[in-house]
């Protein structure tokens, strides 16, 4: 059992709602009688019912009893909100759960200030030993800092998330960002800060959109400059034998990667939205070995191109060469800034390097913690 403690250290002087949904399945790795189930303040697990609501599985953090255990999910949500519950007209949908938007206007949860966790929790067989993998993240959006712990007896006490200022001094710094970037910062109709929304999601709706052409510029100077020589080449992590891999942008404004095997790989030329997404020829294709490694070339192009160091070649795990080049990713740049360690993903790929990455795991867990820090 993982012992779940959620400590409210904000003095926002708002009250704390929790919801904790996911796929209840205590093995690994079929989990073929997951359920979409919820826990209870109490810690009992129940299964969801088709046309209940967010309100249906949300409770008061004071009402939760000390001492629950993190349910045994295959794969979770645990969602906090301050001052209000999430709320929803209907949380089912066939077999999939309907999330608040945070972009979308019209959104029940539009003016709500909440934050998000996954994770998963299983029993491993033949030994039935618990594996637990816990993460937060500000790729969409930042609307308060918190810190994860994760304690057991095989990488003892890790943490991840937590931020090097309050609230409100988080605010003040990414008031100091572009217009762009600005433009997503989110206030209740009484002036009070929401959220920023990530350029990932602006991109994609809300009330002033971030800029769909913003870095189309800067895109297309990376792919001109790997049109002639020299080659842009890297080792794909994990394929020795297949390293190192070699591309070139031809004539059709496809980047061609060709691995020491002999294996090809195409990207072609992203827009503003594919770059902060990760998406579109981003996403890995084939099968097998071929897939797996498809993935891992795009991840690394996509995280250089995200992070500014894709021209240069060089340096892809180096963060000290990170973000020093206009226009960059202001927002990927002040969260890690502001993070402790730069333990936060702020883009989909930000895990390449495995320099920012906020997930954490133990094959021994005991304690799962989640503090609420300082708004003031």
């Amino acid at each position: 059992m993982v012992n779940l403690n959620i400590n409210d250290n904000s003095d926002s002087g708002k009250d704390v709602y929790v919801s904790i949904i996911g796929y209840q399945g205590d093995q690994w790795p079929t989990n073929a009688e997951s359920v979409f189930s919820y826990m209870k303040a109490d810690g009992s697990v129940h299964v969801c019912q088709s046309g209940q609501t967010f309100e249906d599985f949300s409770f008061d953090l004071k009402s939760m009893t000390s001492g629950v255990s993190l349910p045994y999910f295959s794969s979770g949500r645990l969602t906090i909100s301050f001052d209000k519950m999430i709320t929803s007209p209907e949380i089912m949908s066939g077999s999939s759960i309907i999330n608040p938007s945070i972009v979308n206007v019209n959104d029940l949860n539009y003016h709500t200030i909440w934050n998000m966790m996954e994770f998963s929790n299983q029993l491993q067989p033949p030994t039935d030993t618990t594996v637990c993998n816990i993460d937060t993240t500000l790729v969409d959006a930042f609307s308060f800092p918190l810190k994860l712990t994760l304690v057991g007896g095989t990488y003892g006490t890790q943490t991840a998330g937590a931020m090097t200022a309050s609230r409100d001094d988080l605010v003040t710094d990414f008031k100091k960002l572009p217009k762009a970037f600005t433009d997503q910062i989110l206030y209740d109709v009484s002036g009070n800060f929401v959220r920023i929304t990530s350029p990932t999601m602006g991109v994609t709706g809300g009330p002033v959109p971030f800029p769909s052409d913003y870095f189309d510029t800067y895109i297309e100077s990376n792919w001109d400059q790997y049109a002639t020589p020299p080659a842009l080449s890297f080792d794909i992590p994990g394929y020795a034998s297949a390293s190192p891999v070699s591309g070139v942008v031809n004539t059709s404004g496809i980047f061609v990667f060709t691995d020491a095997e002999g294996d090809t790989y195409n990207i072609p030329k992203p827009t503003t939205t594919d770059m902060l997404g990760c998406a579109g020829p981003f996403v890995a294709e084939g099968t097998g070995t071929h897939f797996l490694k498809d993935g891992i070339v795009k991840r690394i192009v996509a995280a250089a191109l995200n992070r500014g160091v894709l021209q240069s070649g060089t340096g892809f795990c180096n963060s000290e060469t990170f973000y020093k080049n206009e226009p960059a990713n202001e927002y990927a740049k002040l969260v890690h800034e502001l993070s402790v360690s730069g333990t936060n993903y702020a883009f989909p790929y930000d895990d390449v390097c495995t320099i920012y990455s906020s997930d954490i795991a133990d094959g021994k867990p005991t304690s799962v913690t989640i503090d609420l820090e300082p708004w003031v």
